[in-house]
């Protein structure tokens, strides 16, 4: 019991003791200048550029900005799968390849 009550009078000094706060000093290091750009990129405020849109229906908007698979044609990936029947020489893979894609082969 007496150690309780000692116990309890330490933590009661503890509790009331008060630290001093450190002044708070200023965020930033204002020792040294910061480098302004020249000439300044957005003298006059950045500006939204307008996103192609179309209404369609009464509330609806659409978006008709193409889309990076529409934009860069030559950056697909695909995976085609050539008939194991077909035994095709290099040219006629590449052919059966680009049939349906709008490309053609340059002439030999």
């Amino acid at each position: 019991m007496k150690q309780l009550s000692t116990l309890s009078i330490l933590a009661l000094f503890a509790g009331c003791t008060s630290v001093a706060d450190k002044p708070a000093g200023p965020a930033f290091d204002t020792s040294q200048n910061p480098e302004l750009l020249s000439p300044d990129l957005y003298s006059n405020g950045a500006k939204t550029r307008q996103e192609p849109t179309v209404r369609y229906g009464r509330y609806a908007l659409v978006n008709t900005a193409p889309e990076a698979e529409q934009r860069d044609l030559m950056a697909q990936i695909i995976d085609v799968s050539i008939p194991p029947n077909m035994h095709p020489s290099v040219q006629d893979a590449m052919q059966y390849v680009i049939s349906r894609s709008g490309y053609a082969l340059c002439p030999p």
